[in-house]
């Protein structure tokens, strides 16, 4: 059997143990536990916040591209007579761009789906972009919320789009 208590003989007949004891040990294993703890919670939190600024930037490029149609006066192959521009629309969880002709909605709509966690607060307003002005019919904000912030940008009537911002 080994032991960690050893005996001296040169100097007296007492025993001293080396190593640890239990209390010692479960300290130790306690101040880990709490520290990985720590560590995982603000990770958690760190990939929340990524998937917000992920989905918000995304949502922005996406209306600088109907934009950018409605702009340029990309119609859809049949059905348009004559182009307005690009309706995007907004749901809790998903936004849709469409191109509204003045036969009304025209072609098939690209719609888009935030990612699970991330959401539209509140839903913004349906907007127009307008042909060759580079406009819209109505100032919209965006705002898209995680568990953990929400981002939000705006439209201004101009067609000009915001930073991106950390509401309160």
């Amino acid at each position: 059997m080994l032991s960690s208590c050893r005996k001296r003989t040169y100097q007296s007949s007492q025993s001293r143990c080396y190593g640890f004891t239990l209390i010692e040990l479960l300290v130790s294993v306690a101040i880990v536990m709490i520290i990985s703890g720590g560590i995982i919670v603000n990770y958690n939190s760190y990939i929340d916040k990524e998937k917000t600024k992920s989905a918000i930037r995304t949502v922005k490029n996406n209306l600088r591209y109907a934009q950018s149609r409605a702009y340029n006066g990309d119609k859809p192959d049949s059905g348009c007579s004559e182009l307005l521009g690009y309706r995007v629309r907004f749901t809790v969880s998903t936004y849709s761009l469409q191109a509204q002709c003045t036969e009304g909605l025209v072609g098939q709509a690209q719609s888009y789906t935030l990612e699970s966690g991330v959401t539209f607060s509140p839903v913004p307003s349906d907007f127009l972009f307008r042909v060759l002005t580079r406009g819209s019919d109505a100032d919209a904000t965006v705002a898209v919320a995680g568990s953990s912030q929400t981002l939000r940008f705006t439209v201004a009537k101009s067609g000009e789009m915001s930073e991106i911002t950390v509401s309160p």
